[in-house]
């Protein structure tokens, strides 16, 4: 136990810089993880702008009084393909690349203007492969390797009043993050060693939104997610997976209060547009010394176009397929380190939608092209490539 003691307390401060291979970006290692952004469906082809898209195909959970604008039962499944490539100070390009589900969800809309929802996404994703820099004359080498991350389960209620649409939804943070921490040594006479660590996670929190119906088909959207303390339980497996499990400790997580607004606007039969803006509270969510240095506040924003080539009733299917475009700049939570800086982002997106014949539904493409870090302010740079595949049925 002293030694998996010794070597967690060198995962307080992961160098952004330190080699990594295979599973995951070293970002990844830091934190809680990888926040996986929630722009899944249409809205991932435009920048991630959406939370104001009252079109019944948005699957955002940021604003829960979208369940409004379904007209429809519905169900929607997506999946993202993710491929990074990460440049050190070392010599080399470091790649990875994974598929991961991103949402399941379920939309039912009951008389009298209301809807009831369910969905279950990935909030954080912990997927890397670290080695950790050692100390000179070190006759051993130690690696990091983590999976898992948080998941939310979300169940969502939301009516109209009107013009203006109104909902809620209760979100239930959980899941598992394991790491194994290896030691190699160049001895081959020693024999090497492997500590499993598992971190549970649950908790509670809240979503608000709200959605208005403006002149000139605008709709504006907000939404609002409370801050929420999640407990966290370590799990330690010394030496190997047979040996007996012991709890380590246990303690609390914050998960940050965020603020999510758009706009988005019908500006022709044929063109739309939309644009989000959201504001993360990372910095009051922090607990420890060390996050109070290295969280970070996020301001991200995205916008982008939707443009359907012909809209007659007689038109060819390829002539129908929507098509959108869109940017989204923004940061991370987790500063880099030893260099303490933010970390930046940007990307452009491309989608095409494969709309259903009978108007109820269709399967949503998209890309995403982007950049994040900078070799001279944070040691590392990466630029990344996903695809994104989204089904949104109706139910009859």
């Amino acid at each position: 136990m002293t030694v998996f003691l010794r070597r967690a307390t060198m995962a307080l401060f992961l160098l952004s810089t330190a080699p990594a291979w295979g599973g995951g970006t070293p970002y990844g290692a830091n934190g809680l993880g990888l926040v996986v952004e929630d722009n899944a469906g249409r809205a991932r082809g435009m920048g991630g702008a959406g939370v104001a898209a009252a079109d019944g195909m948005s699957m955002i959970r940021g604003n829960p009084a979208l369940l409004a604008s379904f007209p429809r039962p519905v169900y929607g499944i997506g999946v993202l393909y993710n491929r990074a490539a990460t440049a050190t100070d070392r010599a080399g390009t470091l790649t990875y690349a994974r598929t991961d589900p991103t949402l399941v969800r379920f939309v039912v809309p009951l008389r009298g203007k209301v809807a009831l929802g369910w969905g279950i996404a990935p909030y954080t994703q912990a997927n890397a492969q670290v080695e950790l820099t050692g100390k000179p004359g070190d006759t051993f080498t130690d690696t990091m390797t983590s999976s898992g991350g948080i998941n939310v389960s979300s169940f969502e209620a939301a009516t109209k009043i009107r013009m203006i649409s109104v909902g809620a939804a209760l979100n239930y943070y959980f899941g598992s993050a394991d790491e194994d921490w290896t030691r190699t040594f160049e001895d081959k006479t020693l024999v090497n060693t492997t500590d499993y660590v598992r971190k549970q996670y649950s908790g509670y929190g809240m979503t608000l939104g709200l959605l208005a119906q403006l002149p000139r088909n605008t709709t504006v959207g907000l939404g609002y997610t409370t801050p929420a303390s999640v407990n966290m339980s370590v799990h330690v497996t010394p030496g190997t997976q047979e040996a007996p499990e012991r709890l380590m400790e246990k303690h609390t997580v914050n998960v940050p209060a965020e603020w999510r607004l758009g706009i988005a606007s019908q500006l022709s039969r044929r063109l739309s547009a939309a644009a989000d803006v959201s504001f993360a509270d990372w910095e009051g969510a922090a607990r420890t010394d060390t996050e109070k240095m290295m969280y970070d506040n996020t301001f991200n924003f995205g916008a982008g176009v939707r443009f359907v080539p012909s809209t007659s009733p007689v038109a060819r299917y390829l002539s129908t397929i929507p098509l959108s475009a869109g940017f989204r700049v923004g940061n991370r939570y987790y500063r880099s380190y030893p260099k303490v800086e933010s970390i930046r982002e940007a990307a452009i997106t491309l989608g095409v939608e494969l709309p259903f014949r009978d108007g109820a539904g269709g399967l949503v493409t998209s890309c995403e092209v982007g950049r994040r870090g900078n070799k001279d302010k944070n040691g590392w740079d990466e630029t990344f490539f996903t695809v994104g595949v989204s089904l949104v049925g109706g139910i009859k």
